[in-house]
């Protein structure tokens, strides 16, 4: 999948960085993959890189420009709203085990760069370094 694909750094709860860049969606995840890396201390942490869905909702009517950039993404009329899954990955590159839960504390969020729709890329990467 070619287009824009946005790019957001978090740690312990913060955004530390974010950008869109152009290309091939895959290989964008594998860049931020070897990027991680690069950042990764093998000794004290693990390297994990999960593909996840996060569930995007908003209220119709939509832009045109909104509704072509969703519909790869099967969306789904319900109640005056647009419901589609966005598609992720979450690459943790320093986290800690605490009893039998992993603590991210600094992840990238990669996903496709859908304008307005940025908010939910970037609560994904908070969330998952917030630690509560």
């Amino acid at each position: 999948m070619r287009g824009k694909t946005i790019i957001v750094e978090a740690e312990r709860g913060v955004v530390v960085g974010e950008r869109v860049v152009e290309g091939d969606f895959r290989e964008v995840v594998k860049d931020v993959v070897r990027e991680a890396v690069e950042k990764w201390d093998a000794h004290s942490s693990d390297l994990v890189a999960i593909r996840h869905q996060r569930e995007v909702e908003k209220e119709l009517p939509l832009k045109p420009s909104e509704l072509d950039a969703i519909l790869s993404f099967n969306p789904v009329r319900s109640n005056g709203r647009v419901v589609f899954m966005l598609p992720m990955y979450v690459v943790s590159y320093s986290n800690r085990v605490e009893g039998d839960v992993v603590v991210d504390e600094k992840v990238y969020v990669v996903a496709p760069h859908i304008e307005g729709f940025e908010h939910v890329v970037r609560g994904v990467a908070i969330e998952a370094t917030s630690n509560e």
